[in-house]
């Protein structure tokens, strides 16, 4: 099992969906779940980013995508706010 490191983007959005939308929250604590059991996410149609190596994402709801980067140690959190279009 890989480490999960979280990025302060990602806690400040994490936070605020753990105080406008606890569905949108427990989505996204799910999610960590099952990425650090298997170092990517099967679940809800998860992809790998076509222009970011090492990149995957999630659908959280219609609007907003959980980013993820892959490395040989650890699993980095990124986003969780947003399409990844948007950034």
């Amino acid at each position: 099992m890989r480490q999960l490191i979280r990025s302060i983007r990602f806690d400040e959005e994490f936070a605020y969906w753990l105080k406008t939308s606890r569905k949108n929250a427990d989505k996204i604590a799910k999610i960590m779940g099952n990425i650090t059991q298997d170092g990517f996410f099967n679940f809800n149609k998860g992809e790998k980013m076509k222009y970011f190596p090492n990149r995957y994402s999630c659908r959280i709801d219609k609007k907003n995508r959980l980013i993820y980067e892959k490395t040989e140690d650890c699993i980095i959190l990124l986003s969780c706010k947003g399409h990844y279009e948007d950034k």
